[in-house]
């Protein structure tokens, strides 16, 4: 089978306008998509941030991965804390493995964020406590107007012995990220200069001139 240089070029010339075109039609789905899809992480945190809270109990050790409480009786605080104050986050999303030892069931972890007339039920999860391995991924929306700075806790106040490892938390805006946009905007012009060349090129080339395929 042969095919002419100036078929193949214009073949090429509209391989590269459809790149151009998904190229842009993705980039303006990514625009229109509803937040959760356009969520950008401003910072992360790991066990190594975090710190006991005033006067609580527990042990934070950054080298194992782990947090750990340990009470044989109720109304002890055990709790550790992150300090956030970075503007713009929307959601705080938490994701941890929460191991409870039996005997040390139906106490209460909670997660919560805290600052300054700044702790209502919309920034706090609680988890009740169960024998065995669960893994946890929880998300708190900050609010309409959050404070400068407030905290990340994880505590109780109940009987426990629970490890807290894995434990990973990501800073989440909604914001447009314009790295992507530029991304998908660069392939689009990418792709249709390069179909403006082949379809220019083929106009040169003389017609009896096959290749074969």
């Amino acid at each position: 089978m042969k095919i002419s240089k100036r078929a193949l070029y214009r073949l090429l010339g509209v391989v590269f306008i459809l790149i151009a075109y998904f190229s842009l039609l993705t980039g303006i789905s990514y625009c229109r998509a509803p937040e959760k899809y356009r969520m950008n992480v401003l910072e992360k945190f790991s066990v190594s941030d975090f710190s006991l809270m005033e006067g609580a109990s527990g042990t934070v050790d950054p080298a194992a991965g782990q947090i750990q409480y340990k009470n044989e009786a109720a109304g002890i605080l055990s709790g550790c804390s992150v300090e956030i104050a970075i503007p713009d986050v929307r959601t705080v999303a938490v994701e941890f493995t929460l191991n409870c030892a039996a005997g040390y069931e139906g106490g209460i972890l909670c997660v919560d964020l805290c600052g300054e007339s700044y702790d209502s039920p919309e920034q706090e999860y609680q988890e009740v406590l169960q024998a065995g391995t669960k893994a946890l991924r929880i998300s708190l929306s900050t609010g309409e107007v959050p404070p400068d700075t407030y905290d990340l806790r994880l505590f109780t106040l109940d009987r426990c012995d629970v490890t807290i490892e894995g434990l990973e938390v990501a800073l989440l805006s909604d914001g447009i990220n314009m790295t992507i946009v530029g991304a998908y905007l660069l392939a689009c012009v990418a792709a249709l200069l390069s179909a403006l060349f082949f379809w220019r090129f083929s106009k040169y080339q003389i017609k009896k001139t096959d290749i074969s395929m």
